[in-house]
């Protein structure tokens, strides 16, 4: 009986954490829509633009091709920070930031890959808070393990 009563507190006391935890949630996203307003129309990886216009989008790329660039495309976020963080395997390798200034605006970085970090590949485009609006992956993998079509092109 004293076992059952320790489980049941442990339950209610998750249930309480949980209530918490999905208030803090709810109140925190009405802050962050109303900081936010916009939209990303676009975004993924590219190996080539023509005319800050994307030519293909990358899902799984070898690793004898080094340079890829992160393409989206904002609405409605003019006069807000907008950050393009690079992630290998979670962890973060490099930073972006973006000062929108138009109603529609792309932004556009780039980032060199090292031959060697194969794996899991993500951006995150965040608000000047931190705050994440939009992730995309990518797998980088070593040339010769993977047969089809990773790349694919974009129609105009």
């Amino acid at each position: 009986m004293l076992t059952i009563g320790f489980r049941w507190i442990s339950f209610v006391n998750l249930g309480v954490l949980f209530c918490i935890f999905i208030i803090g949630l709810s109140s925190g996203n009405k802050a962050h829509s109303e900081s936010t307003d916009g939209e990303i129309s676009r975004a993924f990886f590219t190996t080539k633009l023509v005319k800050n216009e994307p030519e293909n989008e990358v899902l799984i790329m070898q690793n004898d091709n080094y340079n890829l660039y992160y393409f989206s495309e904002v609405k409605n976020m003019h006069g807000k920070i907008i950050y393009h963080r690079w992630e290998h395997r979670g962890e973060k390798v490099f930073e972006q930031k973006f000062n929108v200034s138009k109603k529609s605006e792309k932004l556009i970085s780039r980032y060199r890959l090292d031959p060697l970090k194969t794996g899991e590949w993500m951006v995150v485009i965040t608000d000047g808070q931190g705050w994440p609006i939009k992730a995309s992956m990518f797998k980088y993998v070593k040339k010769g393990s993977f047969v089809g079509k990773g790349v694919l092109p974009i129609k105009h």
